[in-house]
């Protein structure tokens, strides 16, 4: 009553909970002993959570029960983490006898190609024995919203491995780009604070984690994304960065800023002393340390990139104060008017005259890749827009229902969450031979809802009551699948290395064959 909001019981558990009114009848039945019955079908998507899920046991398993697992809980150990922050974070571990995964789920009969497709397996050619793809490592369990495994990021135990971290390849679940470490274990407490703090390491939200800082998350081992800013924003409003003290840390919050103040979160900066990362501070200076480094040494983003500026002036210097005031008013630019006039009163004493930052001033150029640009710029015209108007089509009737199940159903998809309703819609056939949007949004989560409610009030063809052929729905599909080629081929550029020309031109190779691969797509589109 006193929020002046009406609806079933049902309905309401569904919104404050956050979740689907399915998973609402289910939860609310199980606390007084009836067993709701879902007549939902099983789709291959549900497969692939399942495997990834079961593979993330498998590996805890073997952490816990095997003796090379015994060394790599000693390790831990080592590090500081206790069985409870262990489990917590569902830690596993891989052995290193090359086929003990491989095996185990090719038992429970998973298709092969499927296994190999979500980065677990490996077919020899020299012999078609499947091999894991991940040994002795300890293996990380990634999570999406719904708190499913859909990657994996693998740490050597040994020295001599090349790479310190493997991360699962590029999947229908797993989008490096688009994942964020621990953002949604503690979704509560992260929506009760408001706030996450961003690290760079596992280890350091772990070791945050251990001493009460549990809204710790961190990116998968690259420069955050846009999207990820605009994944965080979704959950908070303010982000913490805490990225190491050393001048790749620096560098790095250098360019994290941008991307998430555009993504609207008010951003504060801690400041690691001595060239340490959280992880070996807190070791250090334990739980007490943390608390008083949190308390001094916490900037606001201005204020971060102010002191920065101010140590380059020289009042005396004329050339050192006209640099000072072009900075500032670059630095100030984006800042509402509060900010401004917070700063005005400093400057004005610093400089010994009054200052006011001027009126208009261009930003400098954000540092955004070439390739996230065009990424972005494909994303959100023709293929985003090509999904949307099959939603929007299914919406209205089912006449391509099958065409587009068969194509986009389990796995093809732009937006994450126009693939949710997508399914959802196809679920929803399943039972009715029309679709009643009232009750259709009964069944989705109402973050899906309000979703689709802004797909069907940027849809011209929902607005004018347009409907498509078989041949315009053909060509949207072949859109949103070309937009699955064009993903990886960005995956791949972003983990392009000059420094290491043998594997610049193996990813070379892989993007040059993807692209034939895209310009057959267009021309038979």
């Amino acid at each position: 009553m006193g929020c002046g909001k009406g609806g079933r019981p049902l309905t309401f558990y569904s919104e404050i909970k956050g979740i689907s009114f399915n998973q609402a009848a289910q939860e609310l039945g199980a606390r007084i002993g009836i067993k709701v019955q879902s007549s939902r079908r099983r789709t291959r998507f549900e497969t692939e959570y399942e495997i990834m899920n079961r593979t993330s046991e498998f590996y805890q398993f073997a952490l816990y029960n095997t003796s090379e697992g015994q060394k790599a809980l000693e390790y831990l150990y080592k590090r500081g983490l206790d069985d409870e922050t262990i489990k917590h974070f569902e830690i596993g571990f891989a052995n290193k006898d090359f086929q003990s995964l491989a095996k185990t789920l090719i038992s429970f009969d998973y298709d092969r190609d499927l296994l190999t497709k979500l980065g677990l397996i490996t077919q020899s050619e020299k012999n078609q024995e499947y091999y894991d793809i991940f040994n002795n490592r300890i293996m990380f369990p990634i999570k999406d919203s719904t708190l499913n495994v859909v990657g994996f990021s693998g740490r050597a135990l040994s020295s001599k491995e090349d790479a310190k971290y493997i991360n699962s390849m590029e999947t229908p679940l797993f989008k490096k780009s688009d994942i964020i470490y621990h953002l949604y274990e503690e979704k509560d407490l992260v929506k009760e604070k408001d706030e996450v703090i961003l690290f760079e390491g596992f280890f350091d939200v772990i070791a945050a984690y251990q001493i009460g800082y549990k809204n710790g998350i961190a990116t998968m081992g690259t420069a955050l994304t846009e999207s990820q800013a605009r994944l965080i924003r979704k959950s908070a409003k303010t982000v913490l960065i805490a990225y190491d003290g050393d001048q790749a840390g620096i560098q790095a919050t250098n360019k994290a800023v941008p991307k998430l103040k555009a993504a609207n979160l008010n951003v504060n900066i801690l400041s690691i002393p001595s060239g340490m990362d959280p992880d070996d501070y807190i070791k250090k200076h334990k739980k007490e340390g943390f608390q008083e480094l949190l308390q001094n040494n916490v900037k606001d983003s201005y204020r971060y990139y102010y002191d920065d500026i101010l140590l380059r002036l020289d009042v005396n210097n004329a050339n050192s104060v006209q640099d000072f005031q072009s900075s500032v008013n670059i630095l100030f630019n984006d800042a509402n008017q509060i900010v401004k006039r917070m700063f005005e009163k400093e400057i004005s004493d610093k400089l010994g005259f009054p200052f006011t930052f001027s009126k208009t001033v261009e930003a400098p150029p954000r540092e955004l890749p070439q390739a996230e640009k065009k990424k972005e710029k494909f994303r959100a015209d023709m293929h985003s827009n090509a999904e949307r108007d099959l939603i929007i089509e299914l919406l209205r009737r089912r006449n391509h229902l099958e065409l587009i199940k068969s194509k986009l159903i389990p796995n093809v998809y732009v937006v994450l969450e126009n693939y949710q309703i997508l399914e959802a819609i196809v679920n929803y056939y399943e039972r009715h031979d029309i679709l009643i949007l009232t009750d259709f949004f009964q069944t989705i989560a109402p973050t899906l809802r309000e979703h689709l409610e802004g797909l069907m009030q940027q849809s011209f063809n929902w607005q004018h009551g347009l409907i498509l052929e078989e041949n315009a729905v053909r060509k949207h599909i072949e859109l949103v699948e070309s937009y699955e080629i064009k993903r990886e081929i960005y995956a791949l550029q972003q983990e392009l290395d000059y420094d290491d020309i043998n594997k610049a031109n193996q990813i070379l190779k892989q993007i040059t064959d993807l692209n034939r691969e895209l310009r057959k797509k267009t021309k038979r589109s």
